[in-house]
């Protein structure tokens, strides 16, 4: 990305706050594809969902786990403890992901007898397909 949000993370009783891209170091200008599946969690679904909104990559696959939040442990007597949801992400244009995921912008679905058996990765194959697209446009 070249600047702009990233991401967003707010609470009923935590501010918001803003993250964003620095400009000046944009890491990556040639043509990318971001591949994403149920498997995919946490912060892994915040760098989905930025270059998503930002129009910056197509972000190829599944629907994402949903599972993007900030938790504190906080210490129960006994010695437990207690994992508590205080803040939760959403993407740059505020579309929330914790309980909902990132929707790719080209969906496509891997059968079942495919997940984790070797052959053909129909997603990586799809980026591929998007990313030379891109590149017979650029030239």
């Amino acid at each position: 990305m070249k600047g702009g949000i990233v991401t967003k993370l707010a609470g009923a009783r935590y501010p918001e706050q803003v993250f964003t891209a620095d400009p000046g170091r944009s890491a990556w200008s040639l043509p990318v594809a971001v591949l994403i599946d149920t498997g995919t969690a946490g912060p892994a679904e915040v760098v989905a969902a930025a270059p998503l909104d930002a129009g910056r990559a197509p972000v190829v696959g599944e629907r994402t786990f949903g599972r993007a939040a900030l938790q504190k442990l906080v210490s129960l007597p006994e010695g437990g403890g207690l994992l508590v949801t205080v803040a939760k992400y959403s993407s740059p244009k505020g579309t929330a992901i914790h309980g909902h995921g990132v929707e790719p912008s080209v969906a496509v679905e891997t059968p079942e007898e495919e997940e984790g058996a070797p052959g053909r990765d129909l997603v990586l194959e799809k980026a591929q397909e998007l990313l030379k697209g891109d590149a017979k446009k650029a030239a």
